[in-house]
């Protein structure tokens, strides 16, 4: 059936037709999906096999249970009525079909089941041989592509997940619904339930089909929902690209947008609210849902965790500044009401759209109070604190300048003049700004942290200026409002660049915790590594290295980048560049590393630049 299913599939989308009525795959994304299809068709490898499989999901499932346990204390057992498949799962780690089906499907396992049940020697082995023989896995739930790229070369899949959660989740849909009791049968299985589950699914997609588009996108959060926001999609939206008329009846603005806890991977709510807020409707009941999965216990309250991601807690600027309330659907969450062990940002909390009524700069941040806000996440993008790689709760810093660039446009839009707007951006390509703003001091901010007015000081951003320079170039016809900085480089000195490495090794490769770092070895040899050596010689305030020398070294003799494209099958940088800057690092020999932002090391050796493939492509204006 799967196969059967896959194949036709396969078919219809490489000859580019949409295989249902009610859902749509953009035509440059069919070849992925085919892709995917295709490897699903291909028999497991070894490491994949039943037998390794049902070994993994038996250790799996006793870690996961163990630690549920510690965090949640113990929980009461889903489907009680159903406890020969929880003995079954627990000794042979499947979940068994329904008796009807075994009946029909494999009497063999059937009898053996008997035996088992009937305490005959020989029987667990005997069921065990069988599902090793004869059962499959289920090659949609691993992703063979990133086995074969991840650094584990075990390739062992997480199987922590539990069937018995999963049939949980599903029948939860309908549990004001009884479910129909089997037919001859007094209990009910777990199969029963997902039955039911996927009956009812395909009788109410049959009958709504009419009703419902399901546009399929493939693609990183961020970038899909700015390239629906801006229309800016390679073919037009809908199954036409010809036919405008169409295209122009797919959504721009949605009710509700679902993010489950991708937003712990690509920077919380400012990433949320600065690409998926302008896609929402107003009103109550529309919103972003998130949740935190990645790293629950690093979060004490809500507070802290905007603070975090924000550098802002407070609820009357959040809906000032990006137009969203907290809904009164999910209110804050407390230890004191949602019992011991559980961690506050676990549940989901909806974040509504609400409209902002414009009143100049009443409502909006002081000159002094908005430049130290826009300027400590300049730092806090800029220089992340020192991060834990081989935590398990890592809390990720993955944002680039561009970022940044964002936020200038977003403020400007909400009414922040301009002229303090080009004053900013001025300062920062020049490499040199005065605030009371600092780079993080700790793993994650707070609310003290975030309110903390520091001792207003110049200090040297110009590892920085380069890129942000180049960055703003790039991005300065997209600004809505006019610059009096007149530093810029012109467009047609932009260069995007590739510079290949010879080796890379390392580990946590697939955190974005990194950034090339240039540096002149001739005038002041090699970096220093760790967060004592390299982020204090970046550091300009006072924990950071003051001495003449590393005001020497920031001010010409390293440069750093924030937004870059990484190949690690081809071990390749790819950046944008003004030519001047890297030309004379060229000309005066010096050498491109691949620094870490966590350990805050270098991950590769000294390339020197005179030596190195460098090549070159155009910037190309819009």
């Amino acid at each position: 059936m799967f196969e059967n299913v896959s194949e036709n599939l396969v078919k219809l989308l490489e000859q580019n037709k949409q295989p249902m009525t009610w859902a749509h795959i953009p035509p440059q994304h069919m070849p992925e999906v085919c892709k995917v299809l295709r490897t699903w068709q291909r028999e497991p490898e070894d490491w994949y096999s039943t037998k390794r499989i049902r070994k993994l999901v038996s250790k799996d499932n006793r870690t996961q249970s163990s630690n549920q346990q510690s965090i949640f204390g113990k929980l009461d057992q889903r489907f009680p009525e159903c406890q020969e498949d929880h003995q079954l799962f627990k000794i042979f780690s499947v979940i068994l079909p329904t008796p009807e089906d075994l009946k029909k499907n494999e009497p063999e396992l059937l009898e053996l089941l008997k035996d088992y049940r009937q305490k005959k020697d020989g029987s667990k082995e005997a069921i065990s041989h069988y599902l090793d023989e004869n059962w499959k896995p289920n090659v949609t739930l691993v992703d063979v592509d990133w086995e074969t790229k991840r650094e584990d070369t075990k390739r062992t899949p997480d199987m922590g997940f539990d069937p018995t959660d999963v049939a949980a989740t599903l029948s939860d849909q309908f549990k004001s619904m009884p479910l129909p009791s089997p037919d001859g049968r007094s209990k009910k299985c777990i199969m029963d339930y997902i039955g039911y589950f996927f009956e009812f699914t395909t009788l109410s997609v049959a009958s709504l089909k009419k009703q419902i588009m399901i546009e399929i996108g493939l693609g990183e959060m961020a970038d899909y929902m700015e390239r629906i926001r801006y229309d800016a999609f390679e073919t037009a939206r809908g199954s036409s690209a010809t036919n405008s008329a169409e295209a122009s009846r797919w959504p721009r603005k949605y009710h509700v947008i679902h993010m489950s806890n991708v937003p712990d991977y690509v920077g919380g709510p400012l990433t949320s609210f600065l690409y998926g807020a302008p896609l929402l409707e107003s009103g109550s009941g529309t919103g972003l849902l998130s949740c935190v999965l990645r790293n629950p216990p690093e979060w004490k309250s809500l507070d802290q965790f905007l603070s975090e991601y924000l550098l802002m807690y407070d609820r009357e600027l959040i809906h000032t500044h990006f137009g969203v309330r907290l809904s009164k659907e999910t209110p804050e969450m407390n230890l004191a009401t949602t019992g011991p062990g559980l961690y506050p940002l676990i549940p989901y909390y909806l974040w509504e759209k609400s409209p902002v009524e414009r009143s100049g700069l009443e409502k909006l941040m002081s000159r002094p109070a908005f430049f130290k806000w826009m300027y400590a996440h300049f730092l806090k993008i800029c220089l992340p604190h020192l991060r834990p790689f081989t935590s398990f709760t890592m809390v990720y810093a993955p944002l680039n300048l561009t970022v940044f660039l964002r936020l200038i446009s977003h403020v400007a839009d909400l009414g922040y003049p301009a002229h303090w707007l080009s004053a900013l951006i001025g300062s920062l390509c020049e490499g040199e700004i005065t605030t009371t703003a600092r780079a993080p001091r700790n793993f994650v901010l707070d609310k003290a942290q975030v309110d903390k007015i520091h001792p207003s000081r110049t200090m040297s951003v110009k590892p920085w200026a380069a890129e942000f320079s180049t960055l703003v170039t790039l991005w300065r016809e997209l600004l809505p409002f006019g610059l009096l900085y007149g530093g810029l480089p012109a467009y047609e000195s932009v260069t995007e660049y590739s510079i290949k490495f010879p080796e890379v090794h390392g580990f946590g490769l697939h955190v974005t915790h990194f950034m090339p770092m240039f540096w002149n070895q001739n005038a002041f040899g090699r970096p220093a590594q760790g967060p004592e050596g390299s982020r204090s010689l970046l550091l300009d305030d006072e924990e950071g290295d003051t001495s003449d020398n590393a005001k020497k070294i920031r001010q010409e003799a390293v440069r750093v980048m924030t937004t870059f494209d990484w190949k690690m099958d081809t071990r390749t940088i790819t950046f944008w560049l003004r030519d001047d800057v890297m030309e004379q690092m060229i000309d005066e020999e010096w050498e491109v590393y691949i620094w870490r932002t966590d350990a805050w090391c270098s991950l590769t050796k000294g390339l020197v630049l005179q030596h190195a493939n460098v090549e070159r492509r155009p910037v190309i204006r819009p």
